[in-house]
């Protein structure tokens, strides 16, 4: 039995509540997915709750997802990327086919790529996932609006939520604290820094707020370009 619980958290179908542990034999608090209240309450590529066929691979979904935010750049984002059609984008086939793409996301095997390839998956999930939020909750209005935005729009990714600000800050940042935070995105005990192991980096990324948005693509080959050491 403990074999079989095993495998079913290295699948993600459920998860320790305090995330101390994949799965264990003893008295452990454990919940599936869809017990989650964050998972079902935050994430946003879970619309039709948590999907239980086998995931493909990370690097397929990766090249899709890459693919549609291609097309959807190049349709509706102006040559500077300082304009957006957001209500075009919200219409369209492209972003209704990422959506169905994005739920794939929720089981995903997360080691299945090297280093550069998830530093660049995530630079360009970012990109469209702040579209999403975007196109969803609408523009912020002001600084408490915003810590809402970037902190409560989330994914669920190999099993895990994850915000914005819980991807600019605590993978693309090296999991550094945000703006008028006193804590770290990810704990000592937080699975998502075990499965992405943080590096004192700063990296060319989307910052929403500053530019809305200028956006860029990465394909994970030889990222060492947009690589900048703190």
């Amino acid at each position: 039995a403990v074999e079989f619980g095993r495998k079913l958290a290295s699948k993600h179908f459920f998860r320790h509540v305090l995330d101390e542990n994949d799965f264990e034999d003893g008295n452990q608090p454990y919940r599936f997915l869809d017990h989650d209240p964050v998972i079902m309450t935050q994430c946003y590529n879970i619309p039709r709750g948590i999907i239980d066929v086998a995931p493909k691979p990370m690097a397929e979904i990766a090249s899709r997802l890459r693919k549609l935010s291609c097309a959807i750049f190049e349709a509706y984002v102006s040559e500077d990327g300082r304009h957006v059609d957001y209500r075009s984008i919200q219409g369209c086939e492209e972003f209704k086919r990422y959506i169905r793409t994005t739920e794939e996301l929720q089981r995903v095997e997360t080691s299945d790529l090297s280093r550069e390839e998830k530093l660049a998956f995530f630079i360009n999930l970012y990109n469209m996932m702040a579209i999403h939020a975007l196109v969803t909750c609408g523009h912020p209005a002001g600084p408490l609006d915003r810590k809402k935005f970037f902190g409560d729009f989330k994914y669920v990714i190999g099993g895990c939520a994850y915000s914005l600000s819980a991807i600019e800050n605590g993978i693309l940042r090296g999991n550094q604290r945000p703006p008028y935070n006193l804590v770290k995105p990810f704990g000592q005990k937080d699975q998502r820094s075990k499965r992405w192991p943080c590096h004192t980096l700063n990296l060319l990324f989307t910052l929403l707020w500053y530019v809305v948005p200028n956006l860029d693509l990465h394909f994970g080959v030889t990222r060492r370009e947009i690589l900048i050491k703190s």
